[in-house]
């Protein structure tokens, strides 16, 4: 037979629990697995607790330990610095929740612009901090105000990162320092980004004649709007013959196989005749594969080449020999001058940015500020003005 407990003490397999009452209400508080008299003696420092009105109920204790907790880790994430931060808690969880080419340009960011000027505790970071940054980089830089807009958006998304971790002491979103940090104007003048024309795409793809990966690559990106990691992400088994489209869903960026950048740009895009024969005489090329990459590389098919180096190795080579030979002047632009080409073409042909930016697979902010970029007045825009300003000289 067990021995009986004390008044007040209670057991629950091998653990011992002290009851007693607290403004009319039963309390139970578990003790653990202590010895009898070590009960008794807790017990009676919870009666004690309620004759001097000091006594708290195990459920508010816990709030409270759960905000004293919270209290000393923001106190202590106040003593790391900036740079510990981003290198210990932001890049890791970037990692692992953004695109590898988005973490590797924050990383190029960090490095370049804010590692020498950070180590400074995280919560000392204010809005005159960020501002202060930005005015120092535009400074020490030859950098352009969209350069130290990406700065800043930087800042935000760790502070971001910091604030809902309780790492930085804001009480809202609204109170991240880079938020209210004005960017500072800048003597270096925005780079115009310029689409390549109709012609130069028509040069282009004459003079890569009997080249088939290199006249594929620059046709996919002209004539599907694709840009260089959805170029190298596409397999044949995207092509729906038969529907005569292809369908955009992996990137590849420096040996990552990953989704699109954004929801949008997983899309169905159109085949025109044209590509379609370029595309086959790649195929063909290749051995007819079944379902391999499409600009896979010559010399390891287990990759897509590296467009950059094909321009470098073989396109340029190409064109210095037929520019040698005659007396046209094909020059090379960029990867991304052929996507413009696209979106500009599909804009002046349909009227609408709107189908443009579907094109694309862009916002239509988006695809009038980087991607439609014409060198003459759209015809819509003709047609409308014309009609707007007819007779007013009758």
């Amino acid at each position: 037979m067990k021995p009986k407990l004390p008044r007040g003490i209670q057991r629950r397999g091998s653990a011992l629990y002290a009851t007693f009452t607290w403004r009319g209400e039963l309390q139970r508080r578990s003790l653990g697995e202590v010895t009898v008299s070590r009960a008794k003696e807790m017990r009676a420092e919870f009666v004690t607790q309620v004759i001097k009105g000091t006594y708290v109920p195990a459920k508010e204790q816990r709030q409270l330990d759960l905000v004293a907790a919270a209290t000393v880790e923001v106190e202590q994430a106040g003593l790391v610095s900036l740079n510990a931060y981003f290198a210990d808690n932001y890049r890791p969880w970037a990692k692992d929740n953004k695109k590898p080419s988005t973490v590797a340009a924050y990383q190029a960011y960090w490095s370049r612009y804010f590692e020498a000027r950070t180590d400074v505790p995280l919560s000392s970071v204010t809005i005159t901090t960020v501002a202060t940054w930005l005015q120092e980089i535009a400074d020490s830089f030859e950098v352009n105000s969209d350069t130290l807009g990406k700065c800043r958006s930087i800042l935000s998304a760790i502070f971001t990162h910091a604030i809902s971790r309780g790492a930085y002491p804001a009480k809202s979103a609204a109170e991240n320092p880079a938020h209210g940090a004005l960017i500072p104007s800048s003597d270096k003048a925005k780079r115009d980004t310029v689409a390549a024309t109709a012609e130069q795409v028509r040069a282009i793809l004459s003079a890569l004649k009997g080249m088939p990966l290199e006249r594929a690559a620059v046709a996919i990106c002209a004539m599907l709007g694709l840009g260089p990691s959805e170029a190298r992400g596409l397999r044949w088994s995207d092509w729906d013959r038969a529907k005569q489209q292809v369908h955009v869903q992996r990137n590849y960026w420096h040996g990552f196989e990953g989704t699109p950048k954004t929801p949008k740009r997983n899309r169905f895009v159109a085949v025109a005749r044209e590509l379609r024969e370029i595309l086959l005489a790649l195929w063909k090329h290749q051995g007819s594969p079944v379902d391999s990459w499409v600009l896979a590389a010559p010399e390891d098919s287990r990759h897509p080449v590296v467009l950059d180096n094909l321009a470098k190795r073989s396109i340029r080579k190409r064109l210095a020999e037929v520019n040698a030979q005659s007396e046209k002047h094909v020059i090379w632009l960029s990867w991304y001058c052929y996507r413009r080409f696209h979106g500009t073409a599909v804009r002046a042909e349909s009227g609408s940015s709107d189908t443009a930016s579907k094109a694309l697979g862009n916002s239509k902010e988006i695809a009038d500020r980087h991607y439609i970029k014409p060198a003459d007045v759209l015809p819509d825009v003709r047609k409308a003005v014309t009609a707007a300003v007819a007779g007013l000289t009758a």
